[in-house]
């Protein structure tokens, strides 16, 4: 569980600067 709120964290955040989030997120 850890780590895939760690991963799903690191996805948003990869998505904010980017302005595009990635397909996994949707």
């Amino acid at each position: 569980m850890k780590e895939q709120k760690l991963i799903h964290e690191g996805l948003i955040t990869e998505s904010l600067p980017n302005g595009t989030p990635p397909p996994g997120s949707i």
